[in-house]
């Protein structure tokens, strides 16, 4: 029988990605909040249900559903992320709330809500809660380097999941794609990134992780393609 894995943040180009390479290997259940579309040809064989993480009542109608229908879940992949890239000066109260909520909030209650049994969590942070951050992204590095604290915390007191974080540096996303070229190029000259990280290795990674023997609470940081290494 196949194990079961929830994979959040399913419409993305991360998500699309990975579901290709666990698809046959796994039972999965797509989360996703927009672009339902991206995933109509995985209706009729994989579990895709809608919850928008910044809606208290749906986040917790999702918990029950899936405790109720699924007696054990083996993993859970967050990559849900909520990105505004703000000018210090011009953070707000919601979209600062609004990020934790997604991005932090969120993965705790899946974390702590979930049926699990000997599975394993992966918590997808960046390097921008590590070292890579700028003054525009300072709220996505505060959450993210929270995803990998609280990953660190849950690792002490959740007994039947071992959890992970993976910290990947630049990735080749559809988000990527839009940035100015000219400030993406000096952001990669900056942080001394020869290339983006393709959607393809970091699901190699991930696959990789969801089998991966290391103790729990283990972060991982990924800046090339198909390489990562232990921080912890």
């Amino acid at each position: 029988m196949k194990k079961t894995i929830i994979l959040t943040g399913a419409s993305s180009d991360i998500g699309l990605t990975l579901i290709e390479y666990l698809k046959d290997d796994y039972n999965l259940i797509l989360i996703y909040n927009t672009h339902k579309n991206k995933l109509k040809k995985y209706v009729d064989n994989l579990s895709v249900i809608h919850c928008d993480f910044e809606n208290e009542s749906e986040l917790s109608k999702l918990i029950t559903y899936i405790n109720k229908k699924y007696v054990n879940i083996y993993g859970l992949i967050n990559i849900a992320t909520l990105t505004k890239d703000t000018p210090i000066e011009k953070i707000n109260k919601k979209n600062f709330l609004n990020s934790y909520t997604v991005n932090v909030y969120a993965p705790l209650k899946l974390i702590t809500k979930l049926n699990f049994k000997n599975g394993v969590i992966i918590n997808i942070s960046s390097t921008d809660a590590l070292d890579t951050y700028n003054e525009y992204n300072i709220i996505y590095s505060l959450t993210k380097s929270s995803l990998i604290k609280l990953t660190e915390i849950l690792s002490k007191y959740i007994k039947n999941a071992k959890i992970y974080a993976l910290a990947p540096n630049f990735i080749n996303t559809s988000i990527i794609k839009k940035m100015d070229p000219v400030f993406l190029k000096t952001e990669l000259k900056r942080i001394n990134q020869k290339e983006l990280i393709e959607t393809t290795s970091i699901s190699k990674v991930i696959k990789e992780l969801l089998n991966q023997k290391e103790k729990t609470g283990t972060i991982f940081r990924m800046d090339d393609n198909n390489e990562y290494r232990k921080l912890n």
